[in-house]
């Protein structure tokens, strides 16, 4: 299933669930990338991070998965992984999490399948972590 995560603020996520569309089995995954989205109810998740630096949906994997970059209260920055069940209407643990990033880490780039993973991009490495 394909969502919209919108981060309205500190530790509140917005789901928007994209509807399903009908694809042909002839190009679908083009299809799929410039089928018109209809929007189904909405719903909100609680992060448990509260100070968060950046946020990104990862491609791949059975549910739609977003990778969060936080800091915390001592200024040490991780990145956790979450799925959204949309079904259930609720996000759990993801398949990954990484404390102890640099700490100048600012940024989260999603790379592609077949790799899939995210880079985290700080003041002087970029690091790649996936499942």
């Amino acid at each position: 299933s394909r969502v919209i995560g919108l981060r309205l603020y500190d530790g509140l996520l917005k789901v928007l669930p994209l509807a399903p569309t009908a694809l042909t089995a002839a190009g679908a995954a083009a299809a799929a990338a410039a089928a018109p989205a209809h929007l189904r109810d909405s719903f909100n998740v609680r992060l448990e991070e509260q100070q968060v630096i950046d946020l990104a949906f990862l491609h791949g994997g059975a549910r739609p998965t977003l990778a969060v970059l936080s800091q915390d209260a001592k200024e040490a920055r991780s990145v956790k992984t979450y799925e959204v069940v949309v079904r259930e209407r609720e996000i759990i643990d993801g398949p990954w999490s990484q404390d102890h990033l640099e700490g100048g880490a600012s940024m989260l780039q999603p790379v592609p399948s077949p790799w899939g993973g995210v880079l985290i991009i700080g003041e002087q490495t970029i690091t790649y972590h996936s499942r």
